[in-house]
């Protein structure tokens, strides 16, 4: 991401006021207020499918979510610099659906983010290291899985990303058999005073129309 960017997103930044969650001392994870009172809004029956829980988050998040985050997410993810030529392969604009927002390291399983059922996703990682030590572990890992009735099978761990500050990984949201998750991580990558903060994106493709 160019620097004018990231010097954006930092300024949006020092404005939040973070939770911190002390329920699993195996992570070192914050959300800023609004999303926290997004989650806390949220009445979800256990009953429900995963796509119910996922629309009712988002639609909880975007009552709370501050509005320039979706302003500036619009703006980067429809320039040809940041969107990889998907729009121009698709002939589509990004319509954002959800931003979430947190800081720190958590162990997310092996899935895929497609209940929302949105196209695509958008990783965008801000850090205190230009290059994220590898060492530290906590990369996003990327494979592709065979599905039976137990779940996933065969998990074939294609890769990672780190979260370089400024990096932005984009993908496919409508494949549920590629999967990624959060690798494996050192204690050094759980201290506190590490800022590691991601943003997850996700946006449905929407058609261009021409005029004749």
């Amino acid at each position: 991401m160019k620097k004018q960017h990231l010097d954006r997103l930092d300024n949006f930044i020092e404005l939040e006021t973070w939770i911190k969650n002390d329920e699993n001392d195996k992570e070192v994870l914050s959300v800023p207020k609004w999303m926290s009172q997004a989650f806390n809004n949220i009445d979800i029956e256990s009953d429900i499918s995963e796509f119910e829980k996922e629309f009712k988050m988002q639609q909880s998040i975007k009552q709370y979510r501050p509005k320039h985050y979706f302003e500036f997410f619009k703006i980067i993810f429809n320039s040809p610099l940041y969107n990889s030529g998907i729009c121009k392969l698709h002939n589509s604009t990004f319509e954002i659906s959800s931003i979430e927002l947190w800081n720190g390291v958590s162990d997310f399983h092996w899935h895929w983010d497609g209940p929302g059922n949105d196209d695509i996703y958008a990783l965008v990682y801000l850090s205190d290291y230009k290059e994220w030590p590898r060492v530290f572990g906590a990369g996003l890992e990327y494979g592709v899985a065979q599905l039976s009735k137990q779940g996933y099978k065969n998990i074939e761990r294609k890769g990672v990303f780190y979260p370089d500050n400024g990096r932005i990984v984009i993908g496919d949201n409508r494949n549920p058999l590629q999967l990624h998750r959060t690798q494996h991580y050192s204690e050094q990558a759980l201290i506190d005073k590490i800022d590691r903060i991601t943003f997850l994106v996700t946006m449905k493709l929407i058609p261009q129309r021409h005029e004749r």
